[in-house]
């Protein structure tokens, strides 16, 4: 039953992370997508507690836990990948930021969003500054892996889970 909670409190995770970058999403930014991805990673992992809690054998509660411990690295890997391309568009987007500013100041570009919106197409960035989600998915990288360790420690019949069980 520990194994299933350890799983739950990740799938939690999963969604608060999600939660944390909608809501910090800037105005044109594709938030729903911060709600649906750990959302659905959140469903698996969720259902393979279920089935980790219900199962009888304990040969099918270990392989669904450790389907489960691998769902958290492939989840890990695929935040990280995704969180060093959103960092890289966050350096991208300070630098153009920055010239677009110089170039409103020398009157080479009006004020206005269109003008905005076609110097930062121009320039190959991203209009709004995406810290946000990096930010977020870095958070979600190391609790992904935080909860792997813990994962391995309350794996269903691991001799330190039953050690620790029967000096309580």
């Amino acid at each position: 039953m520990l194994a299933a909670g350890v799983l739950l409190i990740y799938a939690v995770g999963l969604v608060v992370g999600g939660a944390i970058a909608f809501s910090m999403a800037p105005e044109g930014a594709n938030a729903k997508t911060a709600l649906i991805v750990p959302g659905a990673c959140a469903a698996l992992i969720a259902l393979l507690a279920i089935g980790v809690a219900a199962a009888r054998k304990k040969g099918l509660k270990r392989g669904l836990h450790i389907a489960a411990l691998a769902l958290m690295l492939v989840f890990g890997a695929a935040f990280s990948q995704r969180a060093m391309a959103a960092s890289g568009s966050v350096q991208a987007h300070r630098n153009a930021a920055a010239q677009l500013e110089a170039a409103i100041e020398s009157g080479e570009v009006a004020d206005t969003p269109e003008a905005r919106a076609a110097f930062f197409e121009r320039e190959g960035a991203a209009d709004h500054d995406k810290s946000y989600l990096a930010n977020t998915l870095w958070g979600l990288v190391v609790f992904s892996a935080l909860m792997f360790f813990v994962g391995l420690v309350v794996h269903p019949g691991r001799r330190v889970v039953r050690a620790m069980k029967t000096q309580s």
